[in-house]
């Protein structure tokens, strides 16, 4: 069958809303949400067509500053189902994630559907995890993933995924993984979220409430009993620079300093230096589980301070569980939201991250490394 492939254009629009409607009877894409794919930079919905006659789709979202292509949806229209169609347009949609530089595509399928997971696993895509009540119908997904790069390597111990559950709380969420890595038993609560953000906030930020700072978290980890070690690449490295007050600035370099004190106090390791190739995967080497200050300019187009955790590396990439899984939403659109399997392993290329992993006008650069429990 000689099948021509182009990005959808609003001229489709009538045939895509036509064949959800055919073929889905829930989780269906609205023409809204089809017209908004079809503007977006984050997205390829491409259309298959024979003959002038519309056969089918798939849908590619990209997560920005990173690596990864997930196939949310593909669709074959019913007379031209049988005639592997299917594969076709599932092998263009890989192709054409390599072609963008992908490293990874992740996609969803129901249990029951049993001949798209054989496709998928005919295809190399292999089993990443269940992703509980995801369909409308609160029907569990099977997450796969194809690797289009070598295989993720460094990590001594795996990092659980936790999503934070408010939007100033990553720092306390990426802390939560780092201890749960060092001790499965560990599970994550609200409260404990809570707790440290009370322990390592810094009162103000550029808006809304207080971040947490790196030695706020090494505190609120060795409070817990976990070994911890601060990097900062300029002694007093902090959050000051983003608060226009003087009088805002002068408190929070109060709190920043009685952080410092009580670093001290219990022997914390703080050194001045800064990310380079190589540190990151030494502590990696060590069983330690290192926490990253983002901009998350890269990632959202915000200027905010936001942490994440390495999950993983390899030759040419750095892996990032990222607590924030609402980040890359839509507005005004659910559909297609982020899940949480997207959010964890998330590949970097290693250029890209070094140019993510600072913040403010001086670029400073902040990280914490969560080792085992101290031996008592």
């Amino acid at each position: 069958m000689d099948i021509t492939f182009r990005s959808a254009q609003k001229t489709d629009l009538s045939h895509l809303t036509s064949l959800e409607n055919e073929l889905f009877d829930s989780d269906r894409i609205s023409k809204v949400s089809f017209r908004h794919f079809i503007q977006s930079d984050k997205s390829d919905l491409i259309v298959a067509i024979h003959k002038k006659v519309f056969l089918g789709y798939y849908l590619l979202l990209y997560r920005q500053g990173t690596k990864l292509a997930r196939l949310y949806s593909i669709a074959v229209a019913k007379e031209a189902q049988g005639k592997g169609l299917g594969r076709i347009l599932l092998m263009d949609a890989i192709k054409r994630s390599q072609n963008k530089s992908m490293s990874h595509v992740r996609l969803e399928v129901r249990p029951d559907n049993q001949k798209a997971i054989q496709l998928y696993l005919s295809l190399g895509f292999k089993k990443l995890k269940i992703r509980p009540a995801f369909y409308e119908d609160k029907t569990d997904a099977i997450v796969f993933e194809k690797r289009l790069v070598p295989k993720q390597l460094g990590m001594r111990i795996r990092v659980p995924y936790f999503a934070q559950n408010t939007e100033f709380t990553c720092g306390p969420a990426s802390l939560m993984m780092a201890m749960a890595a060092q001790n499965p038993r560990r599970k994550p609560s609200l409260r404990e979220e809570l707790q440290i953000w009370r322990e390592s906030t810094t009162i103000f930020m550029t808006s809304g409430h207080g971040g947490c700072g790196p030695v706020g978290l090494a505190l609120a980890a060795t409070h817990r009993g976990f070994d911890v070690e601060v990097w900062l690449s300029e002694k007093n490295a902090g959050f000051s620079d983003g608060v226009r007050t003087e009088a805002k600035k002068n408190i929070l370099e109060m709190v920043q300093a009685d952080f410092f004190e009580k670093a001290k106090d219990k022997n914390i390791k703080i050194k001045v230096q800064k990310l380079k190739p190589g540190l990151l995967e030494k502590a990696a080497a060590k069983g330690g589980v290192p926490l990253i200050l983002i901009s998350s300019f890269k990632i959202s187009r915000t200027k905010a301070p936001h942490w994440v955790v390495l999950s993983g590396f390899d030759k040419d990439y750095y892996y990032l569980h990222d607590p924030d899984y609402q980040v890359d939403t839509p507005k005004n659109y659910t559909e297609a939201s982020l899940s949480m399997p997207d959010m964890a392993y998330i590949p970097v290329e290693k250029k890209e991250f070094f140019k993510m992993a600072q913040y403010g006008s001086r670029r400073m650069q902040m990280t914490v490394i969560v080792y085992g429990k101290k031996k008592s």
